[in-house]
């Protein structure tokens, strides 16, 4: 008994669901799909991104706004929001100084020092002379954050922690502003950084960041300068990758089709749809809007094979007839469901209908026409009665004694996530003790099954293969239970939800796609993301993960684009010797516009005797000069307008 659970706890424990977000090929929807043990059980819903930008985007941006007032609360109480001592002010000598600087200077001191003392000793009996004293063992840590102000010129700043992982992240910064009507505008000294226009000329000379020396800005009535004399800390990397293909192989078994989802709504032989409304009970009484007319009605669902409004069953009231509150869908590819007329008609919910904790109700209303004769099955509320009368297409839970077992289509699969395209697909054959086959008689498994009509080796795009939505159709209903094509067909797995062997057949699908994920350097400063030439923003494009070393792009990125991340890390050791000498002019001779010019004066050499490959020694100078002028040009847009077909 203690055993089983055991077995059972570890089983909770490990957790085999997962949770997986990814976009389509146009990247106009988010598909939140289900994996049990890697392998895709189910697509929970799809949103379009405006709904995500509008819902998910609000509440993770709400989830981080928490958690960083969180991280300030912890830290004001390790540091003290006012320091350790509050803030000092300290009165300056009166004189000239004071009549420099200011009168005043203030202090804010912060920190902690931690100091942990401790030890042990082991004592083995068969030995003599063993001291009781342990050895004892001491670690200190000290973190230590000052901000000071020396009149209202000067500021010194001091980030210091013992426990970080590199001595570039300690920070050290002297300060001193000028007023507005002089020539020295800031000097600044020690942990410094420089910013200058991107060109193609100056796009490798200077480390943005991670610069220790000094910096000074002038002011010459319309002309800036900035001057700066500097030690780099920081290496630069780029990472370029055109398109970053990388293939993936998914293992996806015949039983694992699309449940709840895909259906018919039982229309009879010459039937053509003329009205159509589509209502779901998700059995959760909170959010019922009966009050809001048009949203949620309160009725029944029975089973209606025949479409003559008369219940052909109505002794099982779970699966063949229920009462409850229905809401009505809204039609679209981007919001609840949408019809597909073709054939028998295949009615596609963009989420699956849910099984837990309690199975929803899907009902239908609609109006058909055969041979001239209109009939509406079910009934709409009126103002004699408000309660709606639908015809039950999937009940709560599935019961293959019910009609309404017929009604869901079980040959549809998710084989390829948005964003990348389908390489080869495979169905294999699995029997204990043999290799696995994809043929049969020599025929591709893809044949018999009707995915290779035209038998060149691959699944028929848009007739079999949804390619927008990356899922795969079976002309079957039920394609491997058909005894006709297969020699040892396995219906189980359309019979029975909860088999527990992974099946007879399964599908082998190779995939080509972008790369989304980029390792980083560890100890990363500065990283620029480049899609095409084009900065991405870390906010909405990609997830940046300073921590783990990495970015991954929130949005598909196609093969054929260019991926290009710009890196600045400090190195665990370098040997290397970095300086950099800059000066950057910036004058305003009319209006916005902008005449600039920079000289860069970067050297690097290594301590060594004899010279090694990739550490060459060497100096180099770039001079470039730029001009800017924002301007509207309102004739070119009359031009262009003119233009035929435009």
């Amino acid at each position: 008994m203690i055993s089983i659970i055991g077995l059972l706890i570890i089983g909770q424990l490990s957790n085999p669901y997962e949770n997986r977000v990814f976009t389509d090929d146009e990247g106009r929807y988010l598909v939140y799909a289900r994996y049990y043990q890697g392998e895709l059980v189910c697509i929970d819903s799809i949103k379009t991104i405006e709904q995500y930008f509008g819902e998910d985007l609000l509440s993770r941006n709400r989830s981080l706004l928490l958690q960083e007032l969180k991280r300030e609360l912890k830290q004001q109480s390790g540091y003290a929001s006012q320091g350790i001592f509050g803030t000092l002010e300290i009165p300056l000598p009166k004189g000239g100084f004071s009549e420099f600087m200011g009168e005043t200077g203030k202090l804010d001191v912060g920190g902690h020092v931690k100091i942990t003392l401790g030890g042990s000793q082991t004592f083995i009996p068969t030995e003599t002379d063993q001291s009781f004293f342990p050895e004892l063992e001491m670690k200190q840590e000290v973190a230590v954050k000052l901000d000071g102000q020396v009149g209202d010129r000067m500021r010194v700043y001091i980030d210091h922690d013992s426990e970080r992982l590199s001595e570039t992240q300690n920070k050290i910064t002297v300060t001193y502003k000028g007023r507005e009507d002089e020539i020295i505008q800031e000097i600044e000294g020690g942990d410094t950084q420089l910013s200058i226009p991107a060109t193609n000329y100056t796009g490798d000379i200077p480390s943005h960041s991670g610069l220790f020396g000094i910096k000074s800005q002038a002011k010459f009535g319309p002309l800036d300068l900035v001057a700066i004399a500097s030690k780099e800390q920081t290496q630069s990397q780029e990472i370029e990758i055109l398109g970053g293909i990388q293939a993936d192989t998914n293992t996806i078994w015949a039983k694992y089709f699309l449940r709840r989802r895909f259906f018919s709504i039982g229309l009879q032989p010459g039937d053509s749809l003329l009205e159509l409304e589509v209502f779901i009970d998700d059995r959760n009484a909170q959010n019922n809007k009966t009050s809001y007319t048009g949203i949620t009605f309160y009725g029944n669902a029975y089973l209606d094979i025949e479409d003559d409004n008369i219940p052909n069953d109505t002794l099982n009231p779970t699966n063949r007839h229920t009462n409850g509150y229905f809401t009505l869908m809204r039609e679209g590819f981007s919001d609840d469901y949408v019809y597909i007329p073709y054939g028998a008609g295949t009615l596609e919910l963009n989420s699956a209908l849910s099984t837990t904790p309690v199975g929803h109700v899907l009902g239908v209303y609609y109006i058909k026409r055969n041979n001239g004769i209109v009939d509406t099955v079910g009934q709409k509320p009126t103002a004699g009665d408000t309660t709606i009368t639908l015809k039950l297409i999937c009940p709560e839970q599935l019961d293959t004694s019910s009609y309404t077992y017929y009604y869901e289509k079980r040959n549809y699969y998710q084989i390829v996530s948005p964003g990348s395209k389908l390489d080869s697909l495979r169905i294999y054959y699995e029997n204990p003790g043999v290799e696995s086959q994809d043929r049969q008689n020599d025929t591709a498994y893809i044949q018999i099954l009707g995915l290779d009509e035209n038998r060149d080796g691959m699944v028929d795009e848009n007739t079999v293969f949804l390619s927008g939505q990356g899922i795969l159709r079976f002309p079957d209903p039920e394609p491997f239970a058909d005894s006709n094509k297969l020699n040892d067909p396995d219906p189980e797995i359309y019979t029975n939800p909860y088999m527990i062997q992974s099946g007879k057949y399964f599908l082998f699908v190779k995939t080509i796609g972008a790369k989304a994920r980029y390792e980083l350097p560890q100890n990363a400063e500065g990283v620029w993301v480049y899609l095409n030439d084009e900065l991405q923003d870390s906010l909405v494009d990609y997830h940046l993960d300073r921590v783990e070393g990495f970015i991954e792009f929130r949005k598909p990125i196609l093969p054929s684009q260019k991926v290009r991340i710009k890196v600045e890390y400090a190195p665990w050791i370098s040997m290397a010797q970095k300086s950099l000498v800059g000066l950057r002019g910036s004058l305003r001779p009319f209006g916005d516009a902008v005449l600039g010019s920079s000289f860069l004066y970067r050297t690097e050499s290594y301590p060594a005797e004899h010279i090694r490959l990739r550490e060459e020694p060497f100096n180099r100078s770039v001079w470039e000069v730029d001009f800017n002028y924002p301007q509207d040009l309102p004739f070119i847009t009359k031009g262009i307008d003119r233009l035929p077909l435009i």
